[in-house]
This record gives structure tokens, sequence and C-alpha cells, in this order.
């Protein structure tokens, strides 16, 4: 699970969607998150207040939530190794993504681990089946799920491995 399903699919901080969220996150039995999860959560959070969109004290029980979840062993956490750096450098240096560092480093532990991806950024998600990765899109309040019987504020778009960025962009057409 990516930082960004946090935030933005588990909108922990709005309480309409707290139960979803969570009910979904339990489904993964457990998650699996990295200590960089925790890092880039807060700093989402932090951004989030400096823009006016979130309550510092909203923000400080997302922070508290995630801590007790991590220490109470509902996420499980994987460690970041050095092959998954050198993994990560390897998949960038390709240029044939358009990934970022830290989303290359996530998506190098789950390849060691293999692990499907749930995550909320398109980049990783078109990424992450040319690394043979199984990925899960979510969004919230998808329009493009309207009419298949999916509520838009949870569509989730699975992408098989093998389905290469260009034919996912011709699929989301």
């Amino acid at each position: 699970m990516d930082t960004l399903t946090i935030p933005r699919c588990g909108d922990y901080y709005a309480e309409s969607l707290i139960e979803r969220a969570e009910e979904r996150l339990r489904a993964l039995r457990p998650p699996v998150v990295s200590w960089l999860t925790d890092v880039e959560l807060h700093s989402a959070l932090a951004k989030k207040v400096r823009r006016g969109e979130l309550a510092e004290e909203d923000a400080e029980r997302v922070q508290d939530l995630f801590r007790t979840y991590m220490s109470h062993i509902l996420y499980e956490v994987a460690a970041i190794e050095h092959g998954d750096f050198v993994q990560a450098r390897q998949w960038i240096a390709r240029m044939d993504t358009a990934l970022r560092t830290l989303d290359a480093l996530h998506l190098a532990v789950a390849h060691r681990r293999g692990l499907e991806v749930l995550t909320a950024d398109e980049g990783v998600a078109d990424a992450g089946p040319t690394f043979e990765l199984d990925v899960e899109l979510m969004r919230a309040g998808d329009s493009s799920c309207q009419g298949k019987g999916i509520k838009a504020e949870m569509c989730r778009h699975r992408i098989p491995r093998g389905l290469s960025g260009r034919a996912l962009s011709k699929a989301r057409k």
C-alpha cells in the first residue's frame, strides 16, 4: 500500500469514508507498508495543513491513528533493503516510465516480497505492470465508475501484470 492510498482513498480525515477505508485496508490481511510510508504520510498531512486543506488537530489525529495502527501491528512493516535501492535505480534508469524515486522504492519492496500494490497514484499504477507487478489503482469519486455498479467514493481499477503503460492508457479511455 503506498502513501497516497491513505490520504486520498482512505481519507482518514473525512469521517464519511473512514469505515470503508478501514474495511478495504483490513481486507489486505495485513496491509504492508514501509517506514517510508510513515514519513510520507506525515509529509502529506503537513502539506495539507500548510495549504489550509486540513486542520492541524485533524492532521494530528490522523498521525496518532496511523502510529496506533503501526504499534498494534495492524500494518506489517516491510524493511527497505539495499537490493530495493538497486532495483529502484535500475528501473528509473530504464527511462521508460515517469516513476519517481520514492515510488520506485515502494514498488521495489513490493516486487521483492511478491505483493500486490494498492495505490491512488496513476504514475505508480502505470509503472507497476511494466515491472511485472499487480497494481490496484484506487480513486475517490471517479466518474469512470459511474454506471458500473461501483460506489463513486471508492472506485478501484485493477491493472493486471503485463499491461503496458500505453495499453493501460487506451484501456482507460
